[in-house]
C-alpha cells in the first residue's frame, strides 16, 4: 500500500510517525510518499500515476492544490482507495466520481467551527467599531459624526444557518449581551427565537452568513432580498471570499458606499475568477485575511482527525 501525503516536511514527518504507531500491524506494507506543497496539480506530481498498488491520499492543504480535485486527475490515479482531507470542506473533490468508483472520502467537520465563529465575532467587532476607517485616518482620534461608532449589546444578531458555526456565534452574541433570532433550514434551537427570512433581514442589526455552499443556496442573498436590510444594519459573511454565488457581493459593496447599509465585511479568498469592485479608502467594507480557520488549535484538532481518518483506511486495507 501506498500512503501519499501533500503536506510540509515537518507535518510529512510527524504522519509517518503517528500512523505506525497507530498501525503497527500494517507497517511493514505501507510506503509514504510526500507531496511536497509546491506541486500546485497532482497532474504534476508523476509518481502518484505509475503504480497499481493500493493508494491513500491525504490532503492536508486543498489550498495550495487550487481547491482542486478534478474527475480528470481522480480517475488517472489507479487503484486509489481513498481520499483524506484536514480539511472540512469537501465539494472541492468530485464526489460523485467516487461515489461510482467507491473510493472513500474522509473530511474534517467542524474542526475549526470554535476558530470560524470567533472570526466572524471579530469582523462583527470591527465593523461596529468602523475599524476600516480607523486604518484609514491611520489611527488619528477624529471626533465627526462620521466617526461615531456602535455598541453591539442590546444590538439584534440574525443568523443564517445553526449549524456547528452559527451555533457558536449564536452562543457568544447571547453572551455580549445581544439578542439572538436565527432562520436555518434544518436546525432548531430553543434558547435562540426563530423567524422567517424576510423578519430576520428587516429587524437584525447584524446579520451572519452561515449557509453552506452548495446548489441550494445559490442566489440564496439576491438583491431583492438584501434590499430588505436595515440602513444601519451590518452584514458579516463567514463564505471566506467574494464571488461564490451564495451572496450578492457587488449589491453589499454597493450598499455600504452609498449608505444603504453601515457595514459588510468578509474574507480575502475570492473566487478565482471574481473581479472585486474598486472601494473607496475608508469605507466600511472590512475584508480581512483567509485566517478564520487557522489557529494553533484548530490545526492541532484538524491535524489529529486527520491522522485518524487516514489509519481508519488502513485498518480497512
Amino acid at each position: 500500500m501506498e500512503i501519499y501525503i501533500q503536506s510540509n516536511k515537518t507535518l510529512f514527518s510527524r504522519a509517518i510517525n503517528d500512523i505506525s504507531k497507530k498501525s503497527p500491524d500494517k507497517q511493514k506494507n505501507i510506503k509514504f510518499i510526500n507531496i511536497p506543497l509546491i506541486i500546485q496539480k497532482l497532474g504534476l506530481f508523476p509518481k502518484i500515476y505509475e503504480s497499481d498498488d493500493k493508494k491513500i491520499l491525504g490532503v492536508a492543504d486543498p489550498h495550495e492544490l487550487g481547491w482542486d480535485l478534478s474527475s480528470k486527475q481522480i480517475k488517472s490515479i489507479r487503484n486509489l482507495k481513498s481520499i483524506c482531507t484536514k480539511s472540512s470542506y469537501i465539494e472541492y473533490i468530485d464526489l460523485k466520481l467516487c461515489r461510482e468508483k467507491r473510493i472513500s472520502v474522509k473530511n474534517n467537520p467542524g474542526i475549526n467551527s470554535q476558530s470560524v465563529a470567533e472570526y466572524a465575532i471579530w469582523m462583527m467587532l470591527s465593523l461596529a467599531r468602523r475599524l476600516p476607517q480607523q486604518i484609514n485616518n491611520k489611527f488619528v482620534s477624529e471626533y465627526d459624526e462620521k466617526d461615531e461608532q456602535t455598541e453591539i449589546s442590546g444590538k439584534t444578531a440574525g443568523i443564517f444557518g445553526l449549524g456547528k458555526i452559527g451555533s457558536r456565534i449564536a452562543k457568544m452574541s447571547k453572551g455580549l449581551g445581544m439578542k439572538v433570532i436565527y432562520w436555518s433550514r434544518k436546525s432548531r434551537e430553543k434558547n435562540y427565537k426563530y423567524v422567517a427570512i424576510e423578519k430576520l433581514m428587516k429587524t437584525s442589526d447584524f446579520i451572519f452568513n452561515c449557509l453552506d455552499l452548495n446548489k441550494d443556496t445559490m442566489g440564496f442573498f439576491n438583491q431583492e432580498l438584501l434590499k430588505l436590510m436595515k440602513s444601519n444594519a451590518y452584514f458579516i459573511s463567514v463564505m471566506g471570499g467574494m464571488g461564490y454565488g451564495i451572496e450578492d457581493n457587488d449589491y453589499l459593496c454597493k450598499a455600504v458606499i452609498k449608505g444603504k447599509i453601515a457595514g459588510f465585511s468578509i474574507e480575502k479568498e475570492h473566487e478565482k475568477n471574481y473581479k472585486i469592485m474598486k472601494i473607496p479608502a475608508g469605507t466600511n467594507i472590512f475584508i480581512p485575511s483567509s485566517l478564520a480557520f487557522f489557529t494553533k488549535e484548530a490545526n492541532e484538532r484538524a491535524y489529529l482527525h486527520f491522522i485518524e481518518n487516514i489509519c481508519e483506511e488502513v485498518k480497512k486495507s
